[in-house]
């Protein structure tokens, strides 16, 4: 999409407003400022809404996963990523997101991986699709191929602490404990 230089601004001030309210603890209202916004006449990027609630969502789930160390129910973040697919088949960040999501989890593996190299096709550079697809891999059993992804996408973004959890985890699972926690 070609936005002004105002629109990104504004775009941009949304989704960090909606992530300072989630990580508030502010999730509701983060819900109920976005879908305002949603309404006709407001900000007319539906997609980029979709995507700010399904973080909002996640977010809400990441925090309720710290408060009670159990795995959080991320179905509302998974829907308003499904809503945001059927409006854009190709959008590379909810292509991750779910694939992602889903390979956390270990369910649903092989959709996983189809959304997942779709992302990495229609955003070859980015290292969290890489990351994603090795992650993927790793939960598919094949730890060559995702120790390879892995350390490319620490290649691309060094020092992201969730690639390098990532490849720590795959390396230790490799056996290669030293390379692990270096």
């Amino acid at each position: 999409l070609n936005r002004s230089r105002d629109e990104q601004t504004e775009l941009d001030l949304i989704d960090a407003k909606a992530a300072c309210l989630t990580d508030l603890g502010r999730t509701g209202e983060a819900e109920t400022w976005l879908t305002d916004l949603s309404r006709p006449g407001r900000i007319h990027d539906a997609e980029r809404l979709l995507y700010l609630r399904a973080l909002a969502a996640d977010r809400e789930a990441d925090r309720l996963e710290r408060g009670s160390g159990r795995p959080a129910d991320r179905s509302r973040a998974i829907a308003f990523i499904e809503q945001l697919l059927d409006l854009n088949p190709f959008h590379a960040q909810a292509l991750n997101h779910i694939g992602y999501t889903w390979a956390d989890q270990g369910v649903r593996l092989d959709a996983a991986l189809r959304h997942i190299k779709l992302a990495l096709a229609l955003d070859p550079e980015s290292a969290y699709v890489t990351d994603s697809l090795g992650w993927v891999y790793y939960r598919l059993g094949d730890l060559e191929r995702a120790a390879a992804l892995l350390a490319r996408a620490d290649v691309l973004s060094p020092a992201e602490p969730e690639i390098i959890l990532h490849l720590a985890t795959v390396l230790a699972a490799q056996g290669q404990f030293e390379r692990a926690v270096t």
